[in-house]
């Protein structure tokens, strides 16, 4: 009866490990439908391409300029020189299949991620919501930084939730996701409040963190010296810094109200208004109808990773909610 059991066991799992494949195949199959390869890139995916090739042609990273964000043109370069070609359009293409090859492999870890909180059909079902939402397929051929942030972040958090072992690894993935986008930097917040809640009475927990702080440090010091060399800033800390400096000072944004140098008002209210009508707008087809009800349960079910989803969700609004404020009206600060 063990034997029977086990084999049950394992046929079940392969049922669904079938699924997960499908699911994630389903999802680079839809993307791959948009993919136009006659169409050239533009805006920052542009920038992005031209400095990775920079970056594979020379062999190193260009020492006279350099995107803020430069984790996504790093990450493509190793890419390009692995397929050198003399046709532009060929690399080009190459950077749009990448970011829909990372898109459609966010599908794994979001499943993971659903299996924290539900069964593995509720979880296929969850991972299948990322598959067929119509902004992120969007998103995912434009060749922009979203597919590598999202699928590092999924990652990070899945790892922070789910195993003590793999802390450092979390920490480290933090980093490397922060140099794709700044705004994951702020991961380390939840992160670093969550851990301290739940072993904050073990000493040793200390020791780990400390560990695992140093090495985002680590990773974080080569691309943050190369930028400043070039920058003046090293595009993680200083964005921040000057965002509230900025925040603070609306004037040079707005035209004050009421003869007033600093009217915070006037980016608040922006801000409030901008912020609920992009969420509102990305939550249209799909999740208009799961999100509601996901956040009342959600609450009602308040356990150390329920905070940490909530936390994190708080924690990674801010930065949207400043870009709206200026305001930058563009879907992709909420992705």
């Amino acid at each position: 009866s063990i034997d029977i059991s086990k084999n049950i066991c394992d046929n079940h799992k392969k049922k669904y490990l079938i699924l997960l494949v499908s699911v994630t195949l389903s999802a680079f199959l839809l993307r791959f439908i948009y993919f136009e390869p006659k169409i050239p890139l533009t805006f920052d995916s542009l920038g992005y391409f031209f400095y990775a090739l920079d970056t594979s042609v020379l062999g190193y990273l260009p020492p006279n300029y350099t995107p803020v964000n430069n984790g996504w043109p790093i990450f493509l370069s190793v890419f390009f020189s692995l397929s050198p070609s003399e046709d532009v359009f060929s690399y080009m293409q190459m950077q749009k299949l990448l970011s829909i090859t990372l898109s459609s492999l966010t599908v794994i870890p979001i499943y993971f991620l659903c299996r924290t909180f539900f069964n593995r059909s509720l979880s296929i079902f969850g991972a299948a919501l990322f598959a067929i939402e119509p902004r992120i397929i969007q998103n995912s051929i434009l060749g922009v930084t979203e597919p590598l942030y999202i699928l590092l972040g999924i990652i990070s958090l899945v790892l922070f939730l789910n195993n003590k072992k793999m802390i450092y690894v979390s920490f480290a993935i933090v980093a490397l996701t922060s140099i794709v986008r700044a705004e994951a930097l702020l991961l380390l917040i939840p992160y670093s409040t969550m851990y301290f809640i739940k072993n904050g009475r073990n000493i040793r927990g200390i020791p780990k963190y400390i560990i695992a702080m140093m090495i985002v440090i680590l990773i974080l010091i080569p691309i943050t010296t190369y930028t400043t060399e070039i920058l003046g800033h090293d595009g993680l800390t200083s964005r921040f810094i000057g965002g509230a400096s900025d925040f603070s000072k609306p004037s040079q944004y707005y035209e004050p109200e009421n003869n007033s140098e600093n009217n915070l008002l006037v980016p608040i209210s922006n801000g409030v208004e901008n912020f609920s009508k992009f969420l509102v707008w990305d939550l249209i087809p799909i999740f208009i109808f799961f999100v509601p009800i996901g956040s009342i349960l959600i609450f009602k079910n308040l356990n150390y990773k329920t905070i940490t989803i909530i936390f994190t969700c708080f924690t990674m609004a801010i930065p949207a909610f400043f870009a709206y404020s200026y305001p930058h009206l563009d879907t992709r600060y909420l992705y």
